[in-house]
């Protein structure tokens, strides 16, 4: 009976050594990047002569838009117009991104290829071009 409850320690001792986990970064997780996440236009400021102008929150329809990050380096943008009374979808872009570091990523989409500032406060993503800063909400 010993060397039963001898053999069943050892496995059970073995097993839970060897069911430690498998990834290849040291066994620290990765943290998830920050703009990985569904988010919805919020508002909008032109920049004219490199001065951000007035931001103008959109409209009902408008926040329907959404821009979405995948983990697997994918995205889809959804902007939603109003046409004559209607709220609809104003084409789909789809395109990967790259965080470059320092605050910085890489979208690349048909027509561009774009290192952006981005910015992150609470749930809101801020995205500064040459010509507007976009303001999304989780």
């Amino acid at each position: 009976m010993k060397k039963v409850i001898l053999v069943a320690t050892v496995f059970l001792s073995a097993l839970s050594i060897s069911c430690s986990s498998d990834d290849d970064n040291g066994g620290q997780e990765q943290e998830q990047d920050p703009i990985i996440a569904k988010w919805f236009s919020f508002s909008e400021a032109e920049i004219v002569n490199g001065v951000v102008g007035t931001a103008v929150e959109d409209s009902d329809c408008e926040k329907k838009g959404t821009l979405e990050f995948k983990a697997d380096g994918t995205y889809v943008s959804t902007p939603y117009i109003e046409d004559q009374g209607e709220c609809i979808v104003d084409g789909i872009t789809n395109g990967t991104w790259k965080n470059e570091g320092d605050g910085k990523y890489r979208f690349i989409f048909d027509s561009g290829n774009n290192v952006t500032p981005v910015e992150f406060k609470d749930n809101t993503l801020i995205i500064t071009s040459s010509e507007v800063v976009n303001v999304y909400s989780k």
